[in-house]
């Protein structure tokens, strides 16, 4: 790009500025870090700020995101992920202010908004409609079927719009021309990994473990959330390393970390996410014969994959004392409950129980999208001005079991054929990274029903799952 300067009535050109250099694409961690300059740093920096005040500061954090969605579908998007950070970040750091939810729901509203009023351009409406109408349908199915058989009509309607909000503002924002995919991946990685190298120091710190005391969560909320964060964050360093033969030395130490954190964050749900959509992708791409996603899984005999081991064991023996401290509480759990089917049970066998018991009593509909097994059980938080439930947790065994439970086996149908919408586009990128992620994100759902909610974790996979579908489209665009 050239500039030009107006001197006394002739134009003059400027010399053009030297260009930052773009990395290739297998430097991981300097790819990540160009684009999040090209997308813009400061603002995130000035809203984490704001967090971290607390009290009004938090306030104007969340009300600088609900501006900056309105901006566009781009910023819609980065306006999203800093949500779900802001509202994970840990108690230690910064503590939680009250009615945040609305702010949240705004942010959602606000980033709809730019997606819709930016949708007439997208570049491939084809792709797009199919995944917005699977949306839809699934949406408005459980918006009729919790007017009909929920016991809280009000949480289960206002669950299922909150949901669908979310998933049309991702799905329609993904797909605009005005989001460039690989600015905006790499934009995203890279805070992933800056909450990887945030954590870091808080490995030898009490802070870091202090939900339980035991369990890591560095410097968000929850050690279960942590992990979760830690299982997507591997899975897409993971399968981006094999595809792009992407093993350089900082990457490889990164990775490690990553890993160890996983580890340490004694989320077993989380690890066995991450391990198993490695198997899953690799079997899909046997029996699809997915030939850039098998070639990429050859590069796993690289002598650099040795490497990673050797970091692994070098991290794990630094913090050897933690490591074999949850190795000691894992055996102890399954020494005092003997065998794993009764261990199974006494976490999340009786939860999936009663869900299974409500799903054969309302085998068709279920008994309402986002409820409690047991009515009593459920806590509705409501805003102070219109009575609104604007939150209700629930724990359900796993996602599977409460889909069955909650919208009956006529959900289940439309929610498996939005996942298959979703599968088609994303192994057709031809990214095991993309594959990888996806099918971490669904394991994880075998140990925490976290997919519906939108105001947790269920925000963060969701941007990811929907990335991944993105990538085909971005690619095609790319090829053209």
């Amino acid at each position: 790009m050239s500039y030009s300067t107006v001197q006394t009535g002739t134009v003059a050109r400027a010399a053009a500025p030297t260009a930052r250099p773009q990395p290739g694409p297998r430097e991981i961690l300097r790819w990540a870090k160009y684009h999040a300059l090209q997308g813009g740093i400061w603002f995130p920096l000035l809203v984490i700020g704001l967090r971290l005040l607390g009290g009004p500061g938090t306030y104007a954090a969340y009300s600088l995101l609900i501006l900056y969605a309105l901006r566009g579908p781009n910023e819609g998007l980065k306006a999203l992920f800093l949500s779900w950070f802001l509202s994970h970040i840990s108690p230690g750091l910064a503590a939680a202010p009250p009615n945040a939810e609305i702010f949240r729901i705004l942010i959602l509203l606000a980033g709809l908004t730019s997606a819709v009023l930016a949708s007439f351009k997208s570049q491939n409406a084809l792709l797009m409609g199919r995944t917005v109408s699977a949306f839809a349908v699934f949406g408005t199915f459980c918006i009729a079927q919790s007017m009909l058989v929920s016991y809280a009509p009000d949480v289960s309607i206002l669950k299922a719009v909150s949901f669908l909000v979310m998933a049309l503002t991702l799905s329609i924002s993904w797909f605009s021309r005005r989001v460039d995919v690989e600015q905006l991946q790499g934009w995203i990685f890279f805070w992933l990994a800056a909450i990887v190298l945030a954590s870091a120091p808080f490995l030898v710190l009490k802070m870091g473990y202090l939900t339980n005391g035991h369990g890591f969560q560095g410097i968000l909320i929850h050690p279960q959330v942590f992990g979760i964060t830690m299982a997507l964050t591997g899975a897409w360093i993971g399968g981006r390393m094999l595809r792009l033969r992407a093993f350089s030395a900082i990457d490889i130490v990164f990775a490690a970390l990553v890993i160890l954190m996983l580890f340490l964050s004694e989320s077993r749900g989380a690890m066995l996410a991450a391990s198993g959509g490695l198997v899953m992708s690799y079997l899909l791409a046997r029996g699809l014969s997915l030939q850039n996603i098998r070639a990429a899984f050859k590069n796993l005999r690289h002598k650099r994959v040795f490497l990673l081991f050797v970091c692994l064991l070098f991290t794990g023996g630094l913090f050897f004392d933690k490591v074999s401290n949850m190795i000691e509480r894992t055996i102890a759990k399954r020494s005092d409950n003997q065998t794993i089917a009764s261990a199974f049970d006494a976490s999340r066998g009786r939860l999936i129980s009663k869900s299974l018991n409500n799903f054969y009593a309302n085998p068709v509909l279920g008994i309402g999208f986002g409820v409690a097994s047991d009515p009593a059980k459920m806590k509705v938080k409501r805003e102070p001005i219109f009575g609104l439930p604007v939150g209700a947790s629930i724990e359900k065994g796993n996602m599977y079991s409460a889909i069955l439970e909650e919208i009956g086996f006529a959900g289940f149908l439309l929610f498996f054929g939005l996942l298959l919408v979703l599968l088609n586009s994303i192994c057709r990128s031809g990214q095991l990274e993309m594959v990888w992620l996806f099918f971490s994100a669904l394991l994880v759902n075998l140990g925490e029903s976290v997919l519906f909610s939108p105001n947790g974790i269920g925000l963060l996979v969701w941007i990811l799952m929907l990335m991944a579908t993105s990538a085909r489209s971005a690619q095609k665009v790319h090829q053209q």
